[in-house]
């Protein structure tokens, strides 16, 4: 196929070029996949913290839950007593 008059062999120069422009996708695509998946660690990460967060949460619901009911049982006995 096409001899250069330098010697050089377009065929070869064509496929190197494909390879590499190939190879220029890929690297882009393997790029793009960290990026994503280094955000969806940071959100997993952030999702640890929420689950933490919610279990403190749930604790104080019901710690107040049994206060309040505590109350409620306070002001029937109180209430009994006065009526």
């Amino acid at each position: 196929m096409g001899k250069r008059k330098d010697g050089g062999d377009t065929r070869t120069e064509v496929l190197l070029e494909d390879t590499n422009s190939k190879l220029d996708a890929l690297v882009e695509v393997v790029r793009d996949m960290r990026d994503y998946m280094q955000a969806h660690l940071a959100t997993k990460e952030e999702l640890g913290e929420v689950k933490a967060d919610i279990k403190i949460v749930k604790a104080a619901v019901t710690d107040l839950s049994h206060q309040v009911n505590d109350h409620e049982n306070r002001l029937n006995v109180v209430e009994a007593r006065v009526l």
